[in-house]
């Protein structure tokens, strides 16, 4: 299962922080769920249970109720995608519109509850999961403010279900864990760290060498 979950940049940095805590989300807070076409995952208004992410197939949102008479207000979401991520850092949090099936889906849920009671409570990944949660809350006040897209899609001035830039994602949690800087920085400029891995090398093999004569 963490596979799936390291395709958001924010599991990516907890892995790297504390490999237990992922650990303890798959234990106890996946669950996997198979949607026929045509079937509602939510509804707007409902309380957010869940953060979804989408292993196969693709959906619809609506941000308007579904009616075969119009295609106002709906975006097709596809593999690969989460939905509801504002549910892990408001604690009433509901859908802003409704997510239906459009093919037979195979969808990752992520538990609000158990993210909440490990993620944001374990000591280790804590520090980077606060930081992103406020860099996070305040980007999508920014964005509203501003009536445009960051780290979700806004509808008629307003935040939706779906995820945001995928680089503004990426860039929050790069700041909030450092390990997934490092990380993104060695994959960028692998030159970089490859020269300075090898004058640490040399420079350890001169001080066993001075040892040595000595």
């Amino acid at each position: 299962y963490v596979p799936l979950l390291l395709h958001h940049p924010l599991f990516q940095g907890m892995e790297l922080a504390d490999p237990h805590v992922i650990a303890k989300i798959c234990d106890r807070g996946l669950d996997f769920r198979s949607v026929p076409p045509l079937e509602d995952v939510f509804a707007r208004s409902e309380k957010a249970n869940y953060l979804y992410y989408v292993i196969s197939g693709s959906l619809l949102y609506h941000i308007v109720r579904p009616s075969r008479r119009t295609n106002t207000g709906v975006v097709e979401v596809f593999k690969g995608e989460w939905v509801g991520e504002g549910a892990l850092w408001f604690d009433n949090w509901v859908h802003f519109g409704w997510l239906r099936a459009k093919t037979v889906c195979e969808l990752l849920l992520v538990r609000i509850d158990v993210f909440q009671a490990v993620a944001m409570k374990s000591p280790s990944p804590y520090l980077g999961s606060a930081i992103y949660k406020q860099a996070w809350v305040k980007r999508v006040k920014d964005d509203v403010r501003r009536q445009e897209d960051g780290v979700t899609r806004l509808f008629l001035n307003r935040p939706s279900d779906l995820g945001g830039d995928k680089q503004i994602i990426e860039a929050m949690a790069s700041d909030a864990f450092p390990d997934l800087a490092k990380k993104h920085d060695r994959l960028l400029n692998p030159s970089l760290f490859a020269t300075s891995f090898s004058t640490i090398s040399t420079g350890r093999s001169m001080s066993m060498s001075i040892v040595g004569e000595s």
